[in-house]
């Protein structure tokens, strides 16, 4: 499912980083003693050190383009070797461009501490990103940049022994606009072009997948309430609520099916380009805004062999410009296939890549 991207790598990646190892002499540490295939957890659990990540970028609203970075997989000294049932922490530095001239460099850290009972997930990065508006009102689309950095903070902390997490998130971000039509045209206020975001809010997280990269059964659901507001560094008021739940479930010993459900609502006057808009593989990001949507997605994965594996996906979602009318919004679907290739099986780490098609285009 689309929340699950962070890992899902294109085969370039596998080719660039993989055939230079393979040719090494440490090619035992590549190769999984249950199948000898290529598999990097040999080398992620006895030892410390960077994995070069490189994938293309194929998404329409900013172009053709190329992702490169250095994942840190990371565990305690005292755990290396030992059972990997637990997920792994994880630390990223990266860098982008496309061919829109968009362009972006930023680091992260997704941490799983104290037996993963405790939850960590932050990162910041600097931005200069060609995209484009369309308000339902106009005919044309509207080109404009949007230049800025920013930085996210999120803690969360397991319930006793359940597989529910309650927690916290701060964000921050400091963006600029550039726009060439009037700003009274598109129903702009002077003060989206320049301005300060700032929010604290309140999560929930109910997580019961097998892994966290690419699960075969389990849920995990969330809530996030956003409240943002000048006394945590914005400009303005307003709030935000994201709801969502991923399903997977086993149909067979080697096909697997996942459903998506995602809800996300802005109220007050929030940045028209932080509005929700319709998050699907094939559809264009902002291309189908409003003050809400909500969408539904599914995906089955066929595992024709130990190691490869065959996904067919599609799904629908809809806008609303008011407050429970989605009769005035727009409908956007996708659909479309890919492929995986289990990377690391213990940590059930499978990378690919898809090809999928919106309303408009592949």
């Amino acid at each position: 499912m689309s929340k699950c991207r962070v890992v899902t790598l294109c085969i370039l990646s596998i080719l660039i980083f993989c055939t230079p190892i393979l040719a090494s002499s440490f090619t035992s540490e590549f190769r999984d003693t249950l199948d000898n295939g290529f598999d990097m957890i040999t080398w992620l659990s006895r030892r410390l050190g960077f994995i070069p990540i490189v994938s293309p970028i194929t998404e329409p609203a900013v172009g053709y383009g190329l992702v490169a970075g250095l994942a840190f997989f990371h565990r305690d000294k005292e755990n290396l070797g030992k059972s990997l049932t637990e997920p792994p922490s994880i630390s990223a530095i990266f860098g982008m461009y496309t061919t829109n001239e968009s362009w972006a460099v930023g680091g992260g850290h997704a941490g799983f501490w104290k037996e993963d009972r405790i939850r960590y997930r932050g990162g910041l990065g600097y931005a200069s990103v060609n995209l484009t508006y369309y308000p339902q009102y106009l005919i044309e689309s509207v080109d404009f940049n949007l230049e800025g950095g920013g930085l996210i903070q999120e803690l969360s902390f397991r319930i006793k022994d359940t597989d529910l997490f309650l927690g916290a998130r701060y964000t921050f971000a400091k963006t600029k606009v550039a726009i060439e039509i009037p700003l009274d045209r598109l129903d702009i206020d002077p003060w989206e072009i320049d301005n300060k975001i700032g929010g604290l809010g309140a999560l929930s997280v109910y997580d019961s997948r097998d892994n966290i990269f690419t699960p075969d059964k389990g849920i995990r659901a969330g809530l996030t309430y956003m409240y943002y507001d000048p006394v945590f560094g914005g400009d303005r008021t307003y709030q935000g609520l994201d709801t969502y739940a991923l399903g997977f479930h086993p149909i067979s010993s080697n096909l697997y099916f996942g459903l998506r459900l995602d809800g996300r609502f802005s109220f007050g006057r929030a940045p028209f380009y932080t509005l929700p808009y319709i998050d699907l593989r094939g559809v264009p990001a902002m291309r189908y805004q409003g003050k809400y949507t909500a969408l539904v997605e599914t995906e089955w994965r066929w595992d024709f062999t130990s190691r490869w594996s065959l996904d067919v996906f599609g799904g629908v979602g809809r806008t609303a410009p008011r407050r429970g009318d989605f009769s005035d919004g727009e409908t956007a679907w996708n659909a479309g296939t890919g492929f995986r290739y289990l990377l690391a099986r213990l940590f059930g780490l499978r990378a690919g890549c898809d090809i999928a098609r919106g309303p408009e285009d592949w």
